[in-house]
């Protein structure tokens, strides 16, 4: 208990924060006694959003990485019910105002921990996508809308891949499948017509944008499964240089 109180404390040190949020998470997930003790996934779930919600880099990585992580790796319906929770607690506006945000800060200047960011939010939103009422949410979300960001997004990281060859694909990969099923959603159709009506303007202004070069070496493509039909992706909370579990 203690260390969830100290992650979901917006006034602590962001070293203390983050380390009491991976011993949370380490305590959560390797037993019922842990988890129980952390306060049970609900209370889990507002430290991953209050993490997520920070002005912290840091603990927004954290926070977009576990809550990518607890929907994909908790069991069948345990991992739709997740989904759920999460975005009734405001996940989408936070993963979506994240991604805006570090997609403006690698446009300024590419660094690596944009890009870190960028792939961490697309996986998150990507995992909450297994559910058809999150699926409304994201497209239509703010800022953005959120098909808009995720469409450019997409557009921009697929003209990068030979820049930004460790980071670059993910994004495209990543985002497609959140587009596929964004698209899939009948409540979707009309906001996917506009954003069709926008493309050809969308894409000069993207092209016209010109991103620094950046070498790294960084992490090794998702992997990926289904979900109830819709695309998942797997990823670790408690990476600390964006590698995947």
């Amino acid at each position: 208990a203690a260390a969830a109180t100290v992650a979901g404390e917006m006034d602590a040190p962001v070293e203390a924060r983050g380390f009491a949020a991976g011993l949370m998470l380490i305590l959560a997930t390797q037993a019922e006694a842990g988890l129980a003790d952390a306060g049970g996934w609900g209370r889990v779930e507002d430290v991953l959003i209050s993490l997520a919600s920070s002005e912290e880099g840091p603990l927004v990585l954290q926070g977009c990485r576990a809550m990518a992580w607890e929907v994909y790796h908790r069991d069948g319906a345990e991992g739709v019910s997740a989904a759920r929770s999460l975005a009734s607690k405001g996940a989408v506006c936070v993963l979506l105002s994240a991604l805006y945000r570090a997609h403006q800060v690698f446009r300024a200047d590419a660094t690596r921990d944009s890009l870190d960011l960028i792939v961490a939010t697309t996986r998150a939103l990507l995992n909450l996508s297994v559910v058809s009422d999150n699926q409304e949410a994201i497209a239509k979300g703010q800022p953005g809308p959120g098909l808009l960001l995720l469409l450019r997004i997409n557009l921009s990281f697929t003209e990068l891949q030979s820049e930004h060859p460790d980071h670059a694909p993910t994004i495209v990969r990543l985002s497609a499948l959140l587009l596929q099923n964004l698209k899939g959603n009948p409540a979707n159709r009309t906001v996917f017509y506009k954003a069709e009506l926008r493309g050809t303007a969308l894409r000069e202004a993207e092209l016209e944008a010109v991103s620094p070069s950046l070498p790294s070496s960084h992490p090794r493509p998702a992997s990926f499964s289904t979900s109830n039909g819709f695309a998942s992706a797997v990823g670790s909370p408690w990476a600390s240089g964006g590698g995947e579990a």
